[in-house]
């Protein structure tokens, strides 16, 4: 379950980028997350700045290198974006960035990853032609106003969990990177406490 809060991280750092920068009101903010049980398929789509066509491929492919500042951001460590790699048979990043007119589509194929990691075979087969082998990458037409990011993960293994409506609201109302209800009591204190 923890794949859905390090979508939601990236997409919550996104969102406030996306403020800051003016592109959108905090009360325009959206992330949707869209569960497919007859498909088997998950998104999680944000408003957020997107990234930008000339760092998307780089971005989304180097692993373990972030440039989010640790202090400011929820996610900053550069793998969280594959989190969702050993429960689909693939995983694919969408993203445009305001004014581009084109959008940027990344698939990992996560079942021939993991054919080619299995112990004893390919072992002559470097991380970058595992990474060449499963990686593809294209442009497609979009709307020169549109900005965002989507993660798909498709053929979802574990449906009865990453799937289940109950256990992963449960688990979004426990972890997911959100501001506190202004009902609940606490909150203000809380956050004072964590500007400190």
């Amino acid at each position: 379950l923890d794949l859905y809060r390090e979508y939601i991280q990236n997409a919550v750092d996104s969102i406030d980028e996306a403020v800051a920068q003016g592109l959108i009101n905090a009360d325009e903010a959206r992330i949707d997350i869209a569960v497919n049980t007859e498909s088997g398929r998950i998104s999680i789509r944000d408003n957020g700045t997107g990234i930008p066509s000339e760092r998307a491929l780089q971005t989304l492919i180097d692993i373990g290198n972030s440039k989010k500042d640790q202090c400011r951001n929820r996610g900053f460590r550069g793998i969280g974006r594959l989190a969702g790699l050993g429960y689909c048979e693939s995983l694919t990043f969408v993203t445009s960035s305001k004014g581009e007119g084109y959008r940027t589509v990344v698939v990992y194929d996560a079942e021939k990853l993991k054919s080619l990691l299995i112990p004893g075979q390919n072992d002559d087969e470097s991380i970058y032609d595992v990474l060449d082998a499963v990686i593809s990458s294209r442009k497609e037409p979009e709307k020169e106003k549109k900005h965002y990011f989507e993660v798909q993960l498709n053929g979802i293994a574990l449906k009865e969990t990453l799937m289940n409506y109950d256990i992963v609201s449960s688990y979004l109302k426990q972890n997911a990177p959100v501001p506190f209800d202004p009902k609940f009591r606490w909150g203000e204190e809380i956050n004072k406490k964590f500007s400190i």
